[in-house]
């Protein structure tokens, strides 16, 4: 478990209905009909689009006309750790890193 969270960097929750759509080859207008949604939601669930606040009844209605579950449609993304130090065990010696040509 990670320490409690103190407004830090905590990832996001994203949409990405581009996948599903294509394997049954559905449109974003086709969906936004179907779903009677606009387009300009649709399209950003397409592009993956960051949830800040979710329209459940939007969702429900996507993953009812693609016939999903709704963890199909969306995931979380780990915040970015850009000052975070490598592990020592993943750290190599260059020596040990590449095999020498005595071998």
């Amino acid at each position: 478990m990670r320490r409690m969270y103190q407004g830090q960097d905590h990832g996001r929750i994203l949409v990405r209905i581009d996948e599903k759509m294509a394997e049954l080859n559905v449109s974003k207008s086709t969906l936004c009909r179907y779903t009677d949604s606009k387009y300009d939601v649709i399209n950003r669930y397409w592009h993956g689009a960051t949830l800040r606040r979710a329209d459940l009844d939007i969702l429900a209605r996507i993953c009812y006309v693609l016939e999903c579950p709704l963890h199909e449609l969306m995931y979380y993304a780990e915040p970015e750790q850009e000052d975070e130090q490598p592990d020592e065990k993943d750290e190599q010696p260059e020596e040990a890193a590449a095999p020498s040509a005595q071998e």
